[in-house]
């Protein structure tokens, strides 16, 4: 899969004003990668949207030994909305600059997350290589989480700042 390169052009959409169809491809490469991990057959369209109404498949996505990350699914649930008003609707709604940022940067996590599931130590988290400048000093990219309820995700915390 391309998934990287696409998400490339994702971001330079975004960048040309071309929001609603960089929110589109966020959320069609999304479900792309949810589809490779063959969770469920019901995960080949909406899977935000699926995932956010089922418990069983959030369990299945905390498990294993590369668990998605707390935040990562707390995201998901947050965004799976935008998701399915848009899968209801065909014309009608559009998306700010902001809101297409988001929608990418969730769909380059779930790659990064994705990647690194698949092969660990081939694919750290290209996030971990520097932050506010620094080099970050994390042994695993994602570690494995206990899920809570109320934890704010990253970019909430920025948001309020």
């Amino acid at each position: 899969r391309l998934w990287a390169s696409e998400l490339e052009r994702l971001r330079k959409r975004i960048a040309i004003g071309a929001n609603d169809v960089a929110v589109d491809g966020a959320f069609t490469l999304m479900n792309e990668v949810f589809c490779d991990l063959n969770l469920a057959p019901e995960l080949r369209s909406n899977c935000l949207v699926r995932i956010a109404r089922s418990p069983t498949l959030q369990a299945e996505l905390r498990a294993g030994t590369h668990p998605i990350p707390t935040h990562l699914l707390e995201r998901l649930v947050e965004w799976h909305d935008l998701q399915s008003t848009l899968s209801r609707l065909d014309s009608g709604i559009s998306c700010k600059a902001n809101v297409a940022e988001k929608v990418v940067s969730l769909a380059r996590d779930v790659h990064s997350w994705y990647m690194w599931r698949d092969s660990p130590g081939l694919n750290p988290d290209p996030k971990i290589a520097t932050q506010g400048g620094a080099v970050a000093t994390t042994e695993a990219p994602f570690p494995p989480t206990q899920v809570t309820s109320g934890m704010e995700s990253e970019e909430d915390e920025e948001e309020t700042e």
